[in-house]
């Protein structure tokens, strides 16, 4: 059996901190290695890193989309199958959370997404590169308005529901209880 790393607690002001220092001191010297390295290198690391997406998109943009819809099928799977009735926490076990709490969570969580980042990144997206029209007109500044994105909802939840395993809400989550499927 493997040994825990020893959590340290840490108060700064109102605010306490649970972390783990090596997992802490190698992430953050990994994240601040890279930031360096894009500072310092930063003509040649923006043409790698564009010819790399180019690369990838071109060639390898039928895998993603396998790949999502793989896991949105194996969420359902999990949700729907003998899994989605597994009780974490033992019989015993009461849910931290009610289901209306749950959901609630999950829907700020997606709302807080959206608001975040694609109330901005969506537009200028389109603004600069519409998917029809020419870029920077006003047509293109109306294009946003126009296209439905529904990959951000089933597929982004599928993704969540592997990734995440019970914290997404989709095959455990949104369940407290855990007895049954949260659909």
């Amino acid at each position: 059996m493997k040994k825990q790393t020893a959590m340290r607690k840490v108060r700064l002001g109102p605010v306490k901190l649970e972390f783990s220092p090596p997992v802490f001191l190698i992430s953050a010297g990994v994240i601040l290695f890279m930031v360096l390295l894009a500072i310092i290198f930063s003509a040649g690391l923006e043409e790698i890193v564009g010819n790399l997406q180019t690369t990838i998109s071109l060639n390898a943009g039928w895998f993603y989309i396998l790949v999502v819809n793989g896991l949105l099928l194996f969420a359902l799977y999990l949700l729907l199958g003998r899994y989605g009735r597994i009780r974490l926490g033992g019989p015993e076990a009461e849910p931290e959370f009610s289901r209306f709490a749950w959901l609630a969570m999950l829907f700020s969580t997606g709302m807080g997404i959206r608001l975040v980042f694609w109330s901005v990144a969506e537009p200028i997206t389109h603004y600069s590169s519409p998917p029809y029209g020419e870029p920077g007109s006003p047509a293109a500044g109306q294009t946003h308005l126009r296209p439905h994105r529904p990959h951000h909802r089933h597929h982004r939840r599928g993704g969540d529901a592997v990734r995440r395993g019970d914290e997404s809400g989709l095959w455990r989550g949104a369940d407290p209880g855990r007895r049954r499927p949260a659909l």
